[in-house]
């Protein structure tokens, strides 16, 4: 059984690996949709951001070979979920107070709903009406 699901999740990253590599948000910002979008309390950016990084960490273990990622920007920070090929999943969260979450936009050959639903629940716990 482990055999079939290691061939599945081959055939799969090789299925992925042929559509060649992804580009960032900042190389193409049109490559990627809006998930999930909110306003948080400024004071609360590292706390809220540290519940999206360990979603997302605790959301590992789809089959493919990813890792995560937390950058500090000019205007805030950035945790992504990058793979072989690039950038799945970028979280921004600015510290003027705004979120969002971005998906590469043909995300269907990489199961990205763990990630989604982890961050949601941070969502939930730290969004603010401002």
């Amino acid at each position: 059984m482990r055999v079939i699901g290691a061939v599945i999740s081959a055939v799969l990253l090789l299925s992925a690996c042929a559509s060649g590599y992804i580009p960032s948000v900042a190389q193409a910002p049109d490559s990627y949709k809006p998930i999930q979008t909110a306003k948080y309390k400024p004071a609360d950016q590292l706390r809220f951001m540290d519940c999206v990084y360990d979603g997302f960490l605790q959301s590992q273990g789809n089959g493919f070979q990813t890792f995560l990622r937390q950058v500090k920007r000019a205007d805030g920070y950035l945790v992504d979920v990058s793979g072989l090929q690039g950038q799945y999943l970028v979280a921004e969260f600015k510290d003027d107070g705004g979120y969002r979450l971005l998906g590469w936009t043909d995300t269907r050959m990489i199961p990205v709903g763990r990630e989604t639903t982890a961050a949601a629940a941070c969502v939930a716990k730290f969004s603010s009406a401002q």
